[in-house]
């Protein structure tokens, strides 16, 4: 849980799958493309959802990362034996404080960090070895998208937002 003021219940970390290459990446200094996940998992015979991101790697030597979103696929924050319990517990079900857009753009962010440190780009905009961040996404990955931009202007340099559910 990102957002309450304490960690829910003991369990704070779980595995979150997403897809990275770094086939056409020139290193600390280049970009780096984050296609927003949305409903659906990223089953590896999918792939990337958007191919064309991979061409823009190409020509700007970025590094692609797809992060699947929680309650997708195999991202699960919360174990069935968990849900189980508090069913049995007459308790609220776990997982609906959790499967917030909140939650889900608190995880990119936390992806994205991660990622920026593995290949040693700078958080600094101004160090050479800086690594500009572009989201992407249709429909609800293009809201994610957007809202990332807004609610992480120091994360998310640019966001593409293609059909994206806005109200402003």
């Amino acid at each position: 849980d990102h957002v309450a003021s304490s960690h829910r219940h003991g369990h704070e970390r779980w595995s979150q799958r997403f897809y990275l290459s770094h086939e056409y990446f020139k290193g600390p200094g280049s970009p780096i493309f984050v296609i927003m996940g949305g409903e659906g998992a990223i089953e590896p015979s999918t792939g990337f959802m958007y191919p064309f991101i991979l061409q823009l790697a190409q020509t700007f030597g970025a590094m692609v990362l797809q992060p699947e979103h929680r309650f997708y696929g195999q991202s699960q924050p919360v174990s069935p034996a968990e849900i189980e319990r508090a069913r049995d517990d007459g308790k609220p079900d776990p997982r609906l404080k959790l499967l917030t857009v909140e939650q889900a753009l608190h995880d990119a962010v936390r992806l994205i960090h991660f990622v920026r440190d593995r290949v040693r780009c700078s958080r600094d905009r101004f160090s050479p070895r800086y690594c500009p961040v572009i989201t992407v996404g249709g429909s609800y990955p293009g809201f994610l998208s957007a809202m990332a931009r807004l609610r992480f202007p120091g994360v998310v340099d640019i966001a593409y937002a293609a059909s994206a559910p806005m109200k402003f």
